[in-house]
C-alpha cells in the first residue's frame, strides 16, 4: 500500500473486495484519488474524498433529477478547485477535486472580467458573509498550489491558491476573555444583517 502510486495491485484488490462485501458503501482508493509519493498527503486526500463522496453523490443525483424535470437535456459540468470543470461522473468519483471550487470560480470570473477590461495582472478580492478570499493573478494566470488544507487536513489536489481571511461582510467583532479583539466566525447573517445596513 505504501507504494500504491507506483503499483496499485493491492489497493485494487482491497477496493474490489470492499465493493463486493458492502456495495452500498462509498469507497475511495488512493491510486484513483492522488497517485503520488508522500503517503500522508495521499491518505489525507483520500479520506477527504471518502467523507465528501456520499454527500456529493446525493447532491449530484438530486441535481440531475431536477434539471431533467425542468427540461434541460444537457449534462451539467461541476467547477473544480483548480478553476476548471469536470463531468458529473468524475465529480461523484473524485469530489475532493471540488472542495474549494467556490473561491476558485470567483478567481476565474475575475480573470475573465479583468481580461475583458485589458488587465492581466491583478489581485482578486471576494468578500462573503464570514470570510474574504484573496488571490494573485499574474499575466492572466492564477497561481496554483497542492499544499492546501481542507477541514484541517492536507489535500494534495491542485487548486487555485486562494488565501482566506476570517472576516467578511457580516462577521461579528468582539473582545474575548483575555481582552483580545476577535473577528468571526460568528456572523450577523442576512436577517437583520450587519449594523452598517441601517
Amino acid at each position: 500500500f505504501l507504494f500504491s502510486f507506483l503499483k496499485p495491485t493491492n489497493e485494487k484488490l482491497v477496493n474490489e473486495w470492499v465493493r463486493e462485501q458492502w456495495p452500498e458503501v462509498y469507497c475511495s482508493a488512493s491510486y484513483n484519488i492522488l497517485p503520488e509519493f508522500r503517503e500522508f498527503e495521499r491518505l489525507s486526500t483520500t479520506v477527504i474524498n471518502s467523507y465528501l463522496g456520499p454527500r456529493m453523490q446525493m447532491y449530484i443525483n438530486n441535481l440531475q433529477k431536477r434539471i431533467r424535470e425542468v427540461g434541460i437535456t444537457v449534462e451539467p459540468y461541476i467547477t473544480q478547485s483548480n478553476g476548471g470543470v469536470m463531468s458529473i461522473s468524475s465529480t461523484i468519483q473524485t469530489p475532493v477535486q471540488t472542495a474549494l471550487s467556490g473561491p476558485s470560480a470567483g478567481v476565474m470570473g475575475a480573470i475573465y472580467v479583468a481580461g475583458a477590461a485589458g488587465y492581466q495582472n491583478l489581485i482578486t478580492y471576494d468578500m462573503g458573509g464570514t470570510s474574504t478570499d484573496v488571490s494573485l493573478v499574474r499575466d492572466g494566470v492564477a497561481e496554483y498550489t497542492t499544499k492546501r488544507k481542507v477541514c484541517g487536513l492536507p489535500s494534495g489536489v491542485p487548486m487555485i491558491d486562494v488565501h482566506a481571511v476570517g472576516a467578511g461582510g457580516g462577521s461579528i467583532a468582539y473582545i474575548d476573555n483575555a481582552g483580545a479583539l476577535k473577528v468571526g466566525p460568528e456572523s450577523a447573517g442576512a436577517n437583520p444583517g450587519p449594523a452598517a445596513y441601517d
